[in-house]
C-alpha cells in the first residue's frame, strides 16, 4: 500500500525481516526500517558511498565535488549548502553543512537533482488562441479508421480524433 513497484515475494521477505514481534505486522521504527530497505537503490548507495566521510554524511566540499565531477554542473559551496539548506532532513546535520543519504535521496528526487533542464518546461509561444488556429502535427497513422495493417483510411479520422 506504499505505491512502490516491487515485486510481491521480495516484499514479503523484507517485511519478514523487519517484523521482530513476529505477529504478521510492523509498527514504528520497524515501518522505518521497511520503508529503507524497500526504497534502498544500489547505485545511490554506490555513488553516496564514493563521496561521504567515515561519518557516512557528505561534507560541503564533497557535495560540491559531486555536483561538479558526477553532475557536471559548474557550481560552488555556497551553492550546495543552499541544497543542504533545502534538502536536508537531520536539523543537525543541517546546522553544520552536512548532508546524510536521505538527504541526499531529497535531494536527487527533486527538480535541482532531476536530469529534466526545466527551462524546458516553459511555454514559449503565444497559446492564448483557440486550439484550432494551431497547425498540429500529428502521426502519421492518424488517418487510419481501423487498424494499421487493413482498416480503411480517411481525412474524417483527422477530425474525429
Amino acid at each position: 500500500m506504499m505505491n512502490i513497484e516491487v515485486d510481491d515475494v521480495y516484499a514479503k521477505d523484507l517485511f519478514s525481516k523487519c517484523d521482530k514481534s513476529k505477529d504478521g505486522n510492523i509498527h514504528g521504527k520497524e515501518i522505518e526500517e521497511f520503508y529503507k530497505l524497500v526504497t534502498e537503490r544500489e547505485e545511490i548507495k554506490t555513488i553516496f558511498e564514493a563521496y561521504c566521510d567515515k561519518d557516512r554524511v557528505l561534507t560541503l566540499e564533497k557535495l560540491t565535488e559531486f555536483l561538479r565531477k558526477e553532475q557536471r554542473e559548474n557550481v560552488n559551496a555556497e551553492y550546495a549548502d543552499q541544497l543542504i539548506q533545502q534538502y536536508e532532513l537531520n536539523e543537525e546535520a543541517k546546522s553544520e553543512s552536512l548532508m546524510t543519504k536521505d538527504g541526499f535521496m531529497c535531494y536527487l528526487l527533486s527538480p535541482a537533482g532531476d536530469i529534466f533542464n526545466q527551462e524546458h518546461s516553459k511555454v514559449h509561444q503565444d497559446m492564448t488562441k483557440p486550439l484550432n488556429q494551431y497547425y498540429i502535427s500529428s502521426s502519421h497513422n492518424t488517418y487510419l479508421m481501423k487498424d494499421q495493417l487493413e482498416g480503411p483510411s480517411s481525412v474524417e479520422a483527422y477530425i474525429r480524433y
